[in-house]
């Protein structure tokens, strides 16, 4: 049986390799993996720290927002 992907298997898929690539937690990797998709920001309180060791590549896949910057 053949699968045909969807939004639900992609966003699968998205944040599988946002977890292998950036071993950052499994929620941040859905919320990578969601701006991604749907062409979005991905808005974060503030870098965690696992972020903090790949930021700049972040930065460069993903369309980063962090509040504590508009404090």
């Amino acid at each position: 049986m053949m699968m045909i992907p969807t939004k639900n298997t992609n966003i699968a898929i998205e944040t599988g390799k946002a977890k292998l690539n950036h071993s950052l937690a499994l929620t941040d990797c859905y919320v990578l993996a969601a701006s991604k998709i749907y062409n979005c920001k991905a808005l974060f309180r503030k870098p965690e720290r696992e972020m903090l060791k790949n930021i700049e590549t972040l930065k460069k896949e993903y369309r980063l927002i962090f509040l504590q910057d508009y404090k």
